[in-house]
C-alpha cells in the first residue's frame, strides 16, 4: 500500500513537471512576422473578389535596425482567403495583435454581406483586439489611404491613430472602435456610424484627414454629415469635448468673427410623454471662452457678453435641430441613441413601438434648450484697436 502510494505521488510530480517546463504551443517568434498596424479593405465587383491592403512594419538591418512602412495588396474569396494570401506576398504569416486601424470602401460599406463578413472575420481571429479603430474612405478605394505613406515613408495607420485619438480637439468626427460598430448592429433602436477619412493636398505633400461621418441604418450606409453636422451630432449624444464655435457677426466693424473655444459640455436627455405622444427634450450646457475677438465690441462690458452668450446658444440650438432634422427627414436612422432614452423611461411604451421605431423616430418631435457660459476669456477681453 505504501508503495502504491509513492508511485502515485512520482506519476503526479512527473506530469506537473511535464506542464512546468513546456512552451506554448502555438508560439511564434515575432521576427518571423509581420506586424501589421493597419489594414483596408476594398471589393472588386468583376471578379467578385475582396482586396486586402496591409500597412506593416518593414525591418532592415534586424536586431536595432531602421523600421518604416511598407504596404502589400491581396485579393481572396473573402477576408481570411485574402489574409492568408498575405502569406504568398511577404513570405511570413501576419501578426494581428497590434492592428491600430481598418479602413473599408463605401462599395464595401454598402455590401452587407461583405461588411457582416468582415466584422465576423475580426471577432474570430484571436489576434485582433476589439478596440481597433474603423474608417469609411471617402475616396474611390480604401487601399489607397495606406499605400500614400510609401512615398513619404510614414506609417499612415499610426498617424491616423494619433488622429482618433485626439477627437476632442477638433469634434468634426467621432472615433469609434470596432466592438462598438457591431454591438450598434445587433442593438434595438440605435444605428452606427463610422468616421470618414480622405486624402487632402497641402502644399508640400498628400496627407490623410479624418473629417465628418458616414451614417448606417443597422449594417446599410445610407449617408453622410459633414463636420459640422459631425459637431452637433456629439452635442446630441453628449460626446462634445471640445472644439472652436465661429460666430459670424455682423458686416459693421463691431461686430466681426467671434472664436468661441469649447471646455466643457453637458447634455441632458430625457423623454416628455402626454397625450401618446412622445417628445424627446435635449437640455445642453456649454462652458467656452473667447478665444478671438474679430470686432470692436469690449466683451468685458456685462451685456456685451451676455448678448455674446445668447448668440452662441441660438446658433448650437439651430445647428442641433438641423443635424436631428436632417438625420430624421434623410436618413430615418436613430444615430443619437434616443431609442435607448424611451426604452429606459417609457418601458412599457417601448414595447409597443419598437418594431416601428424607424418610422417613430422620423416623426419624433425635439425640444432643445441650449444654455452657453462664458468663461477664463484669456489675459483680456478687449479687442484690439487700430489707431486712425
Amino acid at each position: 500500500m505504501k508503495k502504491l502510494f509513492l508511485k502515485m505521488i512520482v506519476l503526479i510530480l512527473i506530469a506537473a513537471n511535464v506542464f512546468m517546463v513546456s512552451g506554448c504551443w502555438n508560439y511564434r517568434e515575432i521576427d518571423e512576422m509581420e506586424i501589421i498596424l493597419g489594414a483596408a479593405i476594398d471589393y472588386d465587383e468583376k471578379s467578385n473578389k475582396v482586396i486586402l491592403t496591409a500597412e506593416y512594419v518593414k525591418r532592415s538591418g534586424g536586431g536595432e535596425g531602421e523600421v518604416g512602412p511598407e504596404v502589400v495588396k491581396t485579393e481572396g474569396e473573402n477576408v481570411f482567403d485574402a489574409v492568408r494570401n498575405l502569406v504568398i506576398k511577404t513570405g511570413r504569416k501576419a501578426l494581428w495583435s497590434h492592428t491600430k486601424v481598418l479602413i473599408i470602401s463605401e462599395d464595401v460599406a454598402r455590401r452587407k454581406e461583405q461588411l457582416i463578413s468582415i466584422m465576423d472575420w475580426v471577432q474570430r481571429l484571436t489576434e485582433t483586439r476589439d478596440d481597433i479603430w474603423i474608417l469609411l474612405s471617402k475616396e474611390k478605394t480604401a487601399g489607397e489611404i495606406l499605400e500614400m505613406g510609401i512615398e513619404a515613408q510614414k506609417m499612415v495607420s499610426m498617424d491616423l491613430t494619433d488622429l482618433l485619438k485626439n477627437e476632442g480637439s477638433i469634434s468634426k468626427f467621432h472615433a469609434v472602435p470596432i466592438w462598438q460598430f457591431i454591438d450598434r448592429i445587433a442593438a434595438d433602436g440605435i444605428s452606427p456610424t463610422i468616421p470618414t477619412v480622405h486624402k487632402t493636398l497641402t502644399e508640400y505633400k498628400t496627407m490623410s484627414e479624418i473629417f465628418g461621418t458616414g451614417v448606417f441604418n443597422k449594417t446599410k450606409l445610407v449617408g453622410w454629415l459633414n463636420g459640422a453636422e459631425t459637431m452637433s451630432y456629439l452635442w446630441v449624444i453628449g460626446k462634445l469635448k471640445g472644439g472652436i464655435l465661429v460666430l459670424q457677426g455682423n458686416d459693421s466693424n463691431e461686430t466681426g468673427k467671434m472664436s468661441l473655444e469649447i471646455q466643457k459640455n453637458r447634455t441632458k436627455r430625457k423623454v416628455n410623454y402626454s397625450e401618446g405622444e412622445i417628445t424627446m427634450q435635449l437640455d445642453i450646457k456649454t462652458t467656452v471662452r473667447i478665444a478671438e475677438i474679430g470686432g470692436e465690441v469690449n466683451y468685458m462690458d456685462e451685456s456685451a457678453t451676455e448678448k455674446l452668450e445668447n448668440d452662441a446658444a441660438e446658433l448650437i440650438q439651430k445647428r442641433v435641430d438641423d443635424v436631428i432634422t436632417k438625420v430624421q427627414q434623410a436618413y430615418h436612422s436613430d444615430i443619437f441613441g434616443f431609442a435607448g432614452v424611451v426604452e429606459r423611461e417609457l418601458p412599457d411604451e417601448w414595447e409597443k413601438i419598437k418594431r416601428d421605431w424607424d418610422q417613430v423616430f422620423t416623426d419624433l418631435k425635439t425640444d432643445i434648450n441650449v444654455e452657453v457660459e462664458i468663461r477664463e476669456s484669456a489675459l483680456k477681453s478687449k479687442p484690439i484697436k487700430v489707431g486712425e
